[in-house]
């Protein structure tokens, strides 16, 4: 099965965890930044877990929404060590996918659930996640763009994400579910970084996109 060292630097702290067949190997929290804790945190799991970088079948990072700063932090560390083990996979994990794969590995997810995440003080990223299953295959379908609203307009059946949320674990997970062909997450089905890598992502540009969509 695939062995899955998860980290995440989107929100207030940086966490790692390690996840193989479905399981928590080790999960670890710290607190301050990717650029003063990532490493630490990332060797500290690994040796937790007993397991090390080269028996790893993927890497995956929380893309976001979340800190430009500590994303791209965590990408840029993600793409160094890939560039030593030909074999290791990187994975972008959007914030939306991580918290619906939790529900749904614990049967919670609903057709259609509507998932939002505090942007600052006044605004929050919102994102639909649709589970469809057919054949018995399931597929959890997630909106093509975030969009940004003001608290006061937050959807009543809105799923509020804590900014301080525990991400790395489910990330890992559900990248060690689509790496094993458990489930499919679209669009993308979590893809690597091209795409994403360097693209600042904040309540301003995400409002900014969606006001563009919609003209």
């Amino acid at each position: 099965m695939p062995t899955v060292l998860a980290i995440d630097t989107s929100q207030r702290r940086t966490s790692a965890a390690v996840i193989s067949d479905g399981a928590t190997l080790a999960c670890l929290r710290r607190e301050g930044g990717a650029s003063e804790e990532l490493v630490t945190a990332v060797n500290e799991v690994l040796t937790q877990a007993g397991v090390e970088f080269g028996g790893l079948s993927a890497l995956s990072v929380v893309c976001g929404p979340g800190s430009f700063t500590g994303i791209r932090t965590a990408m840029a560390f993600a793409q160094g060590a890939s560039s030593a083990f030909d074999n290791l996979r990187l994975l972008a994990v959007p914030v939306f996918a991580a918290a619906a794969f939790g529900l749904y590995r614990s049967g919670q997810l609903e057709e259609r659930s509507v998932f939002a995440l505090a942007a600052n003080a006044k605004e929050y990223f919102l994102s639909e996640a649709a589970l469809l299953s057919e054949a018995g295959s399931d597929t959890i379908v997630l909106a093509d763009k975030v969009t940004c609203c003001e608290r006061s307009l937050l959807p009543e059946s809105a799923i509020c994400l804590d900014e301080d949320i525990e991400l790395s674990p489910g990330a890992g997970a559900c990248a060690e579910a689509v790496l094993a062909g458990k489930i499919k997450i679209l669009p993308g089905n979590l893809a690597t970084f091209a795409p994403i890598y360097g693209k600042s992502v904040n309540a301003k540009t995400v409002a900014e996109r969606a006001a563009q969509a919609r003209s």
